[in-house]
């Protein structure tokens, strides 16, 4: 896959732009977890009650303004139809999920930021890393799968319009009637 990686002062000012354009302030996701474990605590009045997580030990997908749950198909099809470059990029590093947020040919990029000029083949790629991960048969050691992408990725382009999560749960993992084998990915669409 070919893609650009980002020098440190342009991948900070893109990370920046991005932070304030898609992610709640510290204030604002504290409002929205209260809210959202009050809704969820009501509904499951049995269930152990967790802390808070703190602000800059979420990923960056539980802190999302505004956002839409997508099918990844969705996520696909919206992805091969932009016509322009874009960014793609990962969390910043949290302890304990080091592997999450780096490509896997470099690994120096935690945090990175690059770019991709052919959304339509990136989806693609995307695609068929998510099929294989799903589908990796882990007790066969003679195969190994090893993904280039992050476990979560941000993906969206100059304009800061939109973003796209492509996060590391399959949907199904969620659902009482889980299917086996589904590639439904866990995705949002963010308009901004």
């Amino acid at each position: 896959m070919d893609y650009t990686l980002l020098n440190e002062e342009r991948a900070k000012q893109v990370r920046e732009r991005f932070e304030s354009t898609f992610i709640e302030t510290p204030e604002e996701y504290m409002a929205s977890a209260l809210k959202w474990r009050e809704e969820y605590y009501s509904k499951n009045p049995n269930a152990h009650v967790y802390p808070l997580p703190k602000f800059d030990k979420v990923v960056y997908w539980s802190k999302i303004k505004c956002y839409k749950e997508i099918d990844f198909a969705e996520a696909i099809s919206f992805l091969s139809s932009i016509n322009n470059p874009v960014y793609f990029m990962s969390d910043v590093e949290l302890e304990g999920y080091v592997g999450m947020h780096l490509l896997k040919d470099d690994r120096a990029s935690i945090g990175f930021v690059a770019v991709h000029d052919d959304p339509k083949s990136f989806a693609e790629h995307i695609y068929n890393e998510w099929k294989c991960y799903m589908t990796y048969d882990y007790e066969n050691e003679e195969e190994w799968f090893d993904p280039l992408l992050p476990d979560d990725l941000y993906v969206f382009d100059e304009s800061f319009s939109w973003m796209l999560v492509f996060t590391h749960h399959n949907v199904d993992d969620f659902a009482p009637d889980r299917v086996e084998n589904s590639y439904n990915r866990l995705c949002f669409l963010l308009r901004a």
